[in-house]
């Protein structure tokens, strides 16, 4: 499947995320195997098993979708500092029984971001390596970029990874549907936010969506120093 249309389906599979979070759910186990994609375009986000009810500003559907957790549930729910609550490899530092921060939406926010890193590179973030080891690396950023395993991956999808990857949850996205709609962006071939076009790829940006307009300048020119020199 070409990286456009996997970008298209990660997508969509941020705003399911980000329309369960509306409801006051989270994930906690977003990575690509969670992630199925039918013949047809379709993705689902799958295994829920690890759902947790979460407060937060985005858990208030407004008045048509309620938060699926009542004040009773939230306080009912305590995950046990003596388990994983998620995959490692794709799980953010706070999921993790040696973190003591808090586990809200930005949780999912990191686990897209590392799901996005294996559209790109193929590859986990974080492997071979046990489990109980890895909180130290996971904890200080410790991964080779996308682009060194892949240096076809496009620079603004790997701001786009990194900047949902940020060890601080308040460094990333605020929210799936950011991290969406910057994804969107790219897609429309416009520039994402976490991320400034050098001269040279503006003029390419502007070149490439006025492709006819373009094409039709340099003929102009071209015929206008061909006409000159004769």
């Amino acid at each position: 499947m070409r990286l456009y249309e996997l970008i298209r389906c990660l997508v969509s599979a941020a705003k399911t995320i980000a329309y369960a979070h509306q409801r006051g759910v989270l994930h906690r186990d977003v990575k690509p195997d969670n992630i199925m994609l039918g013949k047809f375009g379709e993705t689902l986000v799958v295994d829920w098993g690890l759902f947790a009810f979460v407060e937060s500003e985005e858990a208030n559907g407004g008045e048509e979708e309620k938060p699926l957790a009542s004040a009773q549930m939230l306080d009912r729910w305590n995950p046990s500092p003596e388990h994983f609550e998620g995959t490692p490899g794709y799980m953010s530092p706070e999921q993790f029984p040696e973190s003591k921060e808090e586990v809200g939406v930005l949780a999912d926010v990191y686990s897209l971001g590392a799901t996005l890193y294996y559209v790109l590179s193929e590859a986990s973030p974080f492997r071979d390596e046990a489990a109980s080891q890895l909180f130290d690396r996971v904890l200080e950023g410790d991964f080779p970029p996308p682009h060194t395993l892949n240096p076809q991956c496009p620079r603004d999808l790997e701001a786009v990874c990194l900047k949902a990857m940020a060890t601080a949850p308040e460094d990333r996205y605020d929210s799936a549907l950011s991290f969406a709609e910057d994804l969107e962006r790219w897609l429309a071939d416009e520039p994402v936010t976490v991320r400034t076009p050098g001269f040279s790829e503006r003029v390419f940006r502007t070149a490439h969506r006025h492709r006819t307009t373009s094409l039709a300048a340099v003929l102009g020119i071209f015929l206008v120093t061909v006409v000159s020199v004769s």
